[in-house]
């Protein structure tokens, strides 16, 4: 049986091969396809019109002569089918090698194709001027307006004056804003420098409310806003704590069954008076009336010897104040 190739043509990035027998033909094309900016691709199509498979083969020519294999480096392309594949290479590849090249091998086919890679000028062409994209984006972010950082604290006292730290970059003006919940303007300013603070002197208000810090960056290349929310309280002020000024018993020692009789002196809004024993139980209690006075406690009959202690204790607010006297009730 006697076979040869009818056509074997090769051009810059491609090679087209048209191989017949008595028993079929094989039809091969490798086309250089497209280049991106990270890499270039050529693309193998394989038609295998013979009763037996074939075995392609890929590797690349260095500019030494030397054969580098590739990914996938080979693979069978069965009788009588079709076999399609892409092959991608890095720019690095292009430079370093002459050619792609592919064999075709099966029990009565031996033959190779082979392309060019593209031309070291194109590549450095194509790589100058994705360079100089890359430059141009990087400017244009660079100049693009960015607010890179804000501190507002998350609440402020009416009235107060707060500091706010602030960065930003790009090319562009800056101001802040201070607006309520309805988005009214309160107050606002230039920003100074890409990096210093606003003072921001806090609205008085009555009772707690919300408000928003708004940093603003614009000019020719864009804007930016960054918009932070700050809750304003009003502090009530403290009420003086409460105070036990005076506090006797008219007498230590009482009959069993007897009142104690306490005189008092305080400043407070409320407060109580307890006869309590060493176990904490309470016998007698009665709650103040005015801030100066005298109240008696009616104890219990014990019918023996009982000590107890005479607590007051005062509140205002959530604020207390305590003093204790010993006193002993005697059985009859």
């Amino acid at each position: 049986m006697s076979a040869s190739p009818l056509a074997l043509r090769a051009t810059q990035g491609s090679s087209l091969l048209l191989y017949e027998s008595e028993n079929g033909a094989v039809r091969a094309a490798l086309r250089y396809r497209r280049a991106t900016p990270s890499r270039a691709e050529f693309a193998l199509d394989v038609v295998n019109a013979t009763p037996e498979p074939l075995l392609a083969t890929i590797y690349a020519l260095a500019r030494n002569g030397q054969e580098i294999p590739l990914a996938p480096y080979s693979f069978w392309i069965d009788a009588r089918s079709e076999g399609y594949i892409d092959l991608p290479f890095s720019w690095l590849m292009t430079l370093t090698c002459s050619a792609l090249s592919v064999r075709l091998q099966g029990r009565n086919v031996h033959q190779r194709l082979e392309a060019a890679m593209p031309r070291p000028a194109s590549v450095v062409w194509f790589l100058a001027g994705a360079a100089a994209v890359a430059i141009v984006a990087a400017l244009l972010a660079f100049a693009h307006p960015r607010i890179t950082s804000v501190d507002v604290p998350a609440a402020a006292v009416a009235g107060s004056r707060i500091d706010v730290a602030y960065a930003t970059r790009g090319i562009g003006a800056g101001s802040w804003t201070l607006e309520d919940i309805r988005g009214a303007r309160i107050e606002g300013g230039a920003l100074s420098s890409a990096s210093a603070t606003a003072p921001i002197t806090i609205p008085r208000v009555n009772l707690q409310s919300v408000y928003s810090v708004r940093f603003d960056s614009s000019g020719p290349f864009g804007s930016a806003s960054v918009v932070r929310p700050i809750v304003v309280v009003t502090p009530r002020p403290s009420a003086p704590a409460p105070r036990i000024i005076s506090f006797t018993i008219d007498r230590a020692a009482v009959a069993d069954g007897d009142p104690v009789t306490v005189r008092y002196r305080v400043s407070a809004d409320s407060g109580d008076l307890l006869a309590v024993d060493a176990q904490g139980t309470i016998w007698a209690q009665s709650a103040l009336h005015g801030n100066d006075g005298a109240a008696q406690l009616a104890l219990p009959h014990f019918r023996e010897n009982k000590e107890l202690q005479i607590r007051l204790v005062v509140r205002r607010g959530p604020q207390l104040a305590a003093a204790g006297l010993g006193v002993e009730a005697i059985a009859r």
